[in-house]
């Protein structure tokens, strides 16, 4: 009888390890329990704050829009100045009621007399022109073939002879030059001025002398 009895002892003495056992198992998955949620939680927070973060650095590389500036003149002082100049010219005591169209009648008259003077102007350069050209020969050239030929060899010639004569003329002025030269150098006489009356009385007559002796 008392082996039983220790036996059915030992056997609630097992009974109660194997419950403290269990409840120490189920104490430690609870706390596993625990832990994760913290943990899920922690790192939930962790990635929102990084997000929060991120977001904040996105907003601050993003270029700041620049604000426009409203345009401040809207042509209403430059209205007004030109109204307020139109009132307060001079103007008649029957124009006075209606400055405005008293100032575009104005206009107007000076317009139109801006044109008639521009015509007046035309007018008087047509006459002129008429008459400088009343005298001008315009046909230098005949019509007739028959004689335009022998006109134009008529020509040839002249502008030969002139040719010639400037030549002539360049020649002598040249050989004057020369002997007037050569004979104040033999003559003695001082002085620069009475040099050069001598130079221009001898240069004068042997110049006619030799154009007479061209011409001859």
């Amino acid at each position: 009888m008392l082996i039983f009895q220790d036996y059915e002892n030992l056997s609630d003495f097992d009974d109660g390890i194997t419950s403290d056992a269990d409840i120490e198992y189920d104490d430690e998955l609870d706390l596993d329990n625990v832990s994760s949620d913290d943990t899920d939680d922690q790192d939930n927070n962790a990635e929102s704050g990084s997000e929060d973060e991120n977001d904040d650095d996105n907003d601050e590389n993003l270029p700041k829009l620049k604000k426009r500036k409203k345009n401040i003149d809207d042509g209403s002082e430059s209205f007004a100045n030109a109204v307020s100049a139109i009132l307060g010219s001079k103007l008649k005591a029957y124009d006075r009621k209606d400055p405005i169209l008293a100032r575009s009648k104005q206009t107007i008259k000076k317009a139109e007399s801006e044109k008639l003077e521009a015509k007046a102007r035309q007018e008087l350069l047509s006459e002129k022109k008429k008459v400088y050209d009343k005298d001008r020969v315009k046909d230098l050239l005949p019509k007739n073939n028959e004689n335009a030929r022998s006109i134009l060899e008529h020509e040839r010639k002249l502008k030969k002879i002139a040719q010639r004569g400037v030549i002539r003329l360049f020649n002598v002025i040249m050989s004057t030059q020369n002997k007037t030269n050569s004979e104040a150098s033999k003559t003695k006489v001082l002085g620069q001025d009475q040099k050069d009356k001598l130079i221009t009385e001898i240069s004068k007559e042997n110049f006619f002398d030799l154009v007479k002796q061209a011409g001859n």
